[in-house]
């Protein structure tokens, strides 16, 4: 089956939401995008273009409403004719779709730029520092494209991500799993109702199966660099990266949502949600870069959770993320998820890569010179490049529950800390013959908030905290540490001395 056909197959189990892809063109380009019209088609998305107006439309109102009301996804399609175009009325629906993006909560992909031809492409300011060319593009500049399953995948991911899902198709469907809610305010209603259990556990469950489908795709994930320039295998892992965040986008909602928002007889879901989407351990042969790179999944999920049970103080749901999910090994061993997704793994001697995928996810700009520089030791090599990664691609999970950047920052900064002091507990106490386990992470609260630091370290005032709280300390109430202060305390100060001895080197 083609990358195409999997991709179409994909769509059509997915629910669909209403509403529908524009298409912004000249009509010099008709026949090409007519060939791309039909190929959105064929994979159960929805188009709409000029074409579907009717004599006596008022056709400026009707277009306007296509685009800032109904569209889920804007297409705006570039060649030499539109280049060459002195008036066009392509350019008033692209000042339209650049207000409704300005709108648009960050992060999320809306606009995608297609090049039918290797033209610049026009400049409209999307926000602040922001253009067409700080979005990736997708060229259609050969017919048939190689490109063209990655933009179908692009805009499917786009409609999955839909705050809109349909409304049941027959009578035979739950009601409750499948309305006009998004998902996560369809759990938020159900976490606290104990007659919709069931709902709830098919809600996740199904959200994690459809992850694990998505990120295992090797058309879509592929094991081999097939360039041998650098610049473009750095593009490529670095993007593949960001991809991750977007294909996880609808179940990291659900498991945010229900880390944060659920009760203590629900945590177990979260141990099987994330368990379900671990890819397998199997031998697989392909680039090293590409390979390692199958761990940062896991990575995702640990801190997106332990985010949200930080801020809400549900301890007792971290646990039944970072103790209770086990990875199984090849050897059939199975091992807490603390001691396995460690922010190291997916770019494991590749600092240079790691740094370039920091640079894309914070939106800064990766320019061959910026690649070069990185391997030439002329741009800087971040000290926590993933970490970096992951506190801007998970900030916009936590907008509604975090509004503040600072009491994200802290909380980030205490999430840290908890998996930190959890790993090293697990280093202190695993019994290796169970399977091999990794050493704590020293993440970005080594460098972060250095000015609020005066006679003591954040990590030495987490474990000041847990002196003085003793027996009472919550994470200790919800089982973790075995439920044992002098376990919990030993982990703590072994972590303040190992950190000790990285900390001078990650000052900036």
């Amino acid at each position: 089956m083609s990358f195409v056909e999997t991709v179409a197959t994909y769509c059509f189990a997915m629910d669909r939401p209403p509403g529908h892809v524009f298409v912004s063109y000249v009509h010099e380009d008709s026949e090409r995008v007519d060939k791309l019209e039909e190929e959105l088609n064929a994979a159960g998305i929805r188009v709409w273009r000029d074409t579907q107006l009717w004599p006596g439309d008022d056709w400026e109102q009707t277009i306007k409403e296509a685009i800032t009301q109904d569209a889920l996804a804007f297409l705006a399609c570039f060649s030499i004719a539109s280049e060459a175009r002195e008036k066009s009325y392509q350019r008033e629906e692209l000042i339209l779709a650049a207000e409704e993006l300005r709108r648009r909560r960050p992060g999320r992909s809306w606009l995608i730029p297609v090049r039918f031809d290797e033209v610049d492409l026009p400049y409209y300011d999307l926000g602040p520092g922001k253009d067409l060319n700080s979005l990736q593009r997708i060229d259609l500049v050969t017919d048939p494209s190689p490109n063209l399953g990655r933009l179908i995948a692009a805009v499917t991911m786009i409609l999955a991500r839909s705050e809109v899902a349909p409304a049941a198709e027959d009578a035979t469907q739950r009601p409750t799993v499948r309305t006009s809610e998004p998902p996560r305010s369809q759990l938020r209603a159900m976490l606290r109702d104990p007659t919709r259990a069931l709902d709830v556990e098919d809600l996740v469950l199904d959200a994690a199966s459809d992850c694990l489908e998505v990120i295992t795709d090797s058309d879509r994930y592929p094991l081999r660099l097939l360039t041998s320039s650098k610049i473009e295998a750095v593009r490529l892992v670095a993007n593949q990266a960001l991809q991750y965040f977007q294909d996880m986008e609808p179940f990291l909602e659900l498991l945010v949502e229900g880390c944060a928002s659920g009760t203590p007889e629900q945590d177990p879901l979260w141990t099987r949600a994330i368990q379900n989407v671990i890819p397998t351990s199997e031998h697989l042969s392909g680039t090293e870069s590409l390979l390692n790179l199958r761990r940062l999944p896991p990575v995702i999920a640990l801190y997106a959770a332990a985010i949200a049970t930080t801020d809400r103080s549900r301890y007792g749901a971290l646990k039944a993320v970072a103790i209770d999910t086990r990875v199984k090994l090849l050897e059939g061993s199975r091992v807490p998820l603390v001691g396995r997704a460690h922010p190291a793994l997916p770019f494991e001697s590749q600092a240079a890569m790691a740094t370039a995928a920091a640079l894309l996810a914070q939106d800064s700009e990766l320019s061959d010179e910026t690649i070069v520089g990185l391997f030439e030791g002329r741009t800087g090599i971040r000290h926590t490049p993933v970490e970096d990664m992951l506190f801007a691609q998970l900030r916009p999970l936590f907008r509604r529950s975090i509004p503040n950047d600072a009491d994200y920052t802290e909380t980030w900064i205490r999430a840290e800390l908890l998996l930190g002091v959890l790993a090293e507990d697990l280093d202190l106490n695993w019994d290796r013959k169970n399977g091999w386990v990794y050493g704590p992470n020293f993440g970005s609260f080594t460098w972060r908030n250095q000015a609020g630091m005066r006679d003591e370290t954040v990590e030495q005032q987490f474990l000041r905290e847990i002196e003085e709280a003793g027996e009472s300390w919550p994470p200790l109430r919800a089982g973790l540490f075995g439920g044992e202060l002098e376990r919990a305390v030993a982990s703590a100060r072994s972590f303040v001395e190992h950190t000790a001895q990285v900390r001078p080197t990650r000052w900036r």
